[in-house]
């Protein structure tokens, strides 16, 4: 194991991202805030059927939901799920330093390695 064992706090912290995420998924799974256009281009920019789309979709979406229920999984996402992660982190970093000033530090500082190590290990893959 790379790191200790995750706090109450930083869990919290972790589960109500990951929740947060997993709406926003959804809403992207269900073609929510798109128009049929707007999925055509997205599908054509992207070089990838509607079906790989959706199927792509289902396993962030998994994986996502298997680090809300259990967040010490935060350790193996992947370089994109840690880039989202850190995105929401960062808005919602203020709301959380109010009441887990520490938790949110030690994770922003656990991010940081995981992104590391994940640049490094998709590095040693080339």
């Amino acid at each position: 194991m790379l790191f200790d064992k995750l706090t109450p706090a930083q869990e919290k912290i972790v589960r109500d991202i990951c929740y947060l995420q997993l709406d926003s998924l959804r809403r992207v799974y269900n073609d929510e805030h798109h128009t049929e256009n707007d999925i055509i281009m997205l599908l054509i920019e992207n070089d990838i059927s509607k079906e790989d789309w959706n199927n792509q979709l289902e396993l962030r979406m998994d994986r996502v939901k298997a680090t809300g229920k259990l967040p010490m999984k935060i350790d193996s996402l992947d370089k994109f799920d840690l880039s989202v992660f850190k995105h929401i982190l960062s808005t919602l970093e203020d709301k959380y330093n109010k009441t887990y000033p520490r938790a949110v530090s030690n994770l922003w500082q656990r991010l940081f390695i995981l992104t590391d190590f994940s640049e490094q290990k998709f590095e040693n893959l080339n």
